[in-house]
């Protein structure tokens, strides 16, 4: 869907603006900025294609991924999961920046390998195109803004010019980039009120707001350069989009959390802080404890300034969602970009343990304790590759018992291997006849790898078209426990019939079931955000 968005985004400039067909692709879809999808299209143009024939090529081609040319053995999504990987290692590289400008570069590896081993993160950093990126952007941000508030009363041209772009990135992105140009202004305005009469007199106010004026315009208006839908009305079409994606239009509906379904528009005020509690290491959680408890001591070498900066760019955005009651879905997905703040601040926690050990055995203890904390995640990844965005630690029962109480792969990442496994099968079992596969998932996430080798031996997933319900009896049916009930994931899934199963541990992500020979209890359509 959003890779054909990129299309359509490029198509619209290569008009020179005439073409708009991104405004009827879907209802909400203009709202996003075209920056990942424009910088995917453009690298695989540049490297398989031509600019025209990809952008002009309509959605049935994009499913087939092109002509399949490869890249590093991978075709036009493969493409574009390179590069949402390339943006998550953005986001742990400025991660590890921003523990180094407040603290030390010992402090910068434990954030480092804190988020690099933060299975969730790491698992969407893989497979999410909207928000992966803008938890990039907002880290580059959060960095530079720490940097202009330390290099208070001259900053550097430099800085000033990281925090636009930025920005920039954040809005092309997302709209809600213009979150950051609230917290640009209310750091830096109280940065200036705090700073020492001398240096107010070094950094007069008319100059402080003129230079983050100039940041505000080059972060804004750069923020729409790929954005078709912000670039037709500048001033108009960002704040409509704003108003519309705060609460998630068309995410109504009910998920699992906590072993009980709730209505999305009424999940409780602590649905964020719990999914991230529950799908967090236990090592980077530990080191925001130890944050807390030994922030008396932490303040003494790091500025509290520049950890209210951190630590409130992490807590505001949720409060904000809190007092909105806007709609969330999909576990913590949306509020990815609030984990790495959260994780420079746990690794100040451990940096500030070592500084209170009394000597260097027990330095080696603190050293040892954090290497066992994060040695759990990093064989549950290895076991579990490439699902690790299931990950949930202890304190949720791991994968095992979470599953009945909390969404697990919304993100349908485990659909690929049913359905090449399912073509491998149909073709031994089924040799040259016609399959008809239903699914409770988004059949984008399936038809890519069944289209080739079943050549129209398939069809839509359910739903199907109005005019072909009820004239075709499925043969298989690819399930995934988006959306089921406790008591269903306790009774009846995986569903009868089963006759394949995708795993995390001993936990059923997704399943075939053979209808050929009779019915089966089977799971319906699609939970929220599909």
């Amino acid at each position: 869907m959003q890779g054909h968005y990129g299309k359509l985004v490029i198509r619209f400039f290569l008009s020179g603006g005439t073409n708009r067909d991104f405004m009827n692709f879907t209802d909400t879809m203009h709202f996003y900025g075209g920056l990942f999808d424009t910088i995917t299209g453009l690298v695989y143009s540049l490297l398989f294609s031509n600019l025209k024939t990809f952008a002009w090529a309509e959605l049935h081609d994009t499913l087939k991924g092109l002509d399949r040319q490869d890249l590093w053995g991978s075709g036009y999504y493969e493409t574009r999961h390179v590069i949402n990987t390339l943006f998550g290692y953005a986001a742990i590289v400025f991660t590890g920046l921003t523990a180094r400008a407040l603290k030390s570069w010992r402090a910068a590896c434990f954030a480092v390998v804190i988020l690099a081993l933060s299975p969730h993160f790491v698992g969407h950093s893989v497979n999410n195109p909207k928000d992966i990126p803008f938890a990039a952007a907002y880290m580059i941000s959060l960095y530079y803004m720490i940097r202009f508030a330390q290099q208070f009363p001259k900053p550097r041209l430099s800085t000033a010019a990281g925090m636009a772009a930025g920005i920039a990135m954040a809005i092309n992105m997302r709209i809600g980039g213009l979150i950051i140009l609230f917290l640009m202004w209310g750091f830096m305005g109280l940065a200036w009120l705090l700073s020492l009469p001398g240096w107010r007199a070094k950094m007069p106010l008319p100059r402080l707001l003129l230079t983050l004026g100039i940041v505000t315009v080059l972060g804004y208006f750069g923020g729409l350069l790929v954005w078709p839908y912000g670039l037709i009305s500048p001033l108009h079409n960002p704040l409509k989009a704003l108003a519309s994606m705060s609460n998630f239009i068309g995410a109504e509906g009910k998920l699992l959390f906590q072993g009980r379904m709730y209505l999305t528009s009424e999940l409780p005020w602590y649905y964020i802080p719990k999914w991230i509690l529950i799908a967090s290491p236990i090592g980077g959680l530990a080191g925001a404890v130890v944050f807390v408890v030994l922030f008396p001591q932490i303040r003494k070498t790091a500025d509290p300034f520049l950890i209210f900066m951190t630590a409130f760019s992490s807590f505001f955005p949720w409060f904000y969602v809190v007092i909105k009651h806007s709609i969330l879905y999909d576990g913590w997905r949306h509020f990815l970009f609030i984990y790495p703040p959260l994780v420079a601040l746990a690794a100040l926690g451990w940096d500030a343990l070592l500084d209170a050990a009394p000597f260097p055995r027990a330095q080696a203890v603190v050293l040892l304790l954090f290497a066992a904390a994060m040695l759990e995640p990093l064989t549950w990844m290895a076991r579990n590759h490439p699902y690790y965005s299931v990950y949930f630690n202890k304190l949720a029962g791991g994968i095992n018992e979470a599953q009945y109480n909390y969404e697990t792969d919304y993100w349908g990442n485990c659909i690929r291997k049913a359905s090449e496994w399912l073509v491998d099968y149909h073709r031994r079992e089924h040799p040259g006849e016609m399959a008809i596969v239903g699914s409770n998932a988004s059949y984008g996430c399936s038809f890519p790898f069944m289209l080739d080798p079943l050549r129209n031996s398939y069809l839509p997933y359910d739903p199907l078209p109005p005019n072909l319900k009820n004239q075709y009896k499925l043969n298989y049916y690819i399930a995934i426990s988006r959306g089921i009930k406790q008591s269903d994931l306790l009774t009846t899934w995986p569903p009868p019939r089963t006759i394949y199963e995708v795993k995390a541990d001993d936990a059923t992500l997704c399943s075939v079931v053979d209808l050929h020979n009779g019915s089966s209890i089977l799971p319906q359509g699609p939970a929220p955000g599909t």
